[in-house]
């Protein structure tokens, strides 16, 4: 086996190190920037969507760009609740799958019927959102 220099090792050391943070560097790069927000889906506002809409709107870092829900009265209060608190008029929907086609969302958070969750996650991780 051959003599390994400390020089020789330093400098394989170091290629492998950078080599094995390139993907980490392309993820950072695909991030939101500090000035940006998160756009958000709500699916399901009545009782605990409402709760989310909440703790969105507090939060300065995200924007609520959609609302889903079957019952269109209360998708459409809630469209005129959030326009009031962020300024901005989220899109209504009352069927996720049409949702998941905008564009500017970043997240999906769920607030149906507990046998709706998976189903509707997969669809929105399938349209490469983060679900909640």
């Amino acid at each position: 086996m051959p003599k390994l220099s400390r020089r020789q090792f330093s400098s394989a050391a170091a290629a492998t190190l950078a080599t094995a943070s390139l993907p980490r560097a392309q993820q950072f790069a695909r991030a939101a920037g500090p000035n940006e927000k998160l756009g958000v889906c709500v699916v399901g506002v009545n009782s605990r969507g409402n709760e989310h809409i909440r703790g969105f709107n507090h939060d300065p870092r995200t924007e609520i760009r959609a609302i889903v829900d079957v019952d269109d009265s209360v998708g459409k209060q809630r469209v005129a609740r959030v326009s009031e608190m962020q300024g901005s008029k989220p899109e209504f929907f009352t069927d996720v799958r049409d949702a998941l086609e905008m564009n500017g969302l970043d997240i999906v958070t769920c607030a149906t019927p507990n046998h709706w969750h998976a189903l509707m996650g997969i669809w929105a991780m399938q349209a490469g959102k983060d679900v909640y």
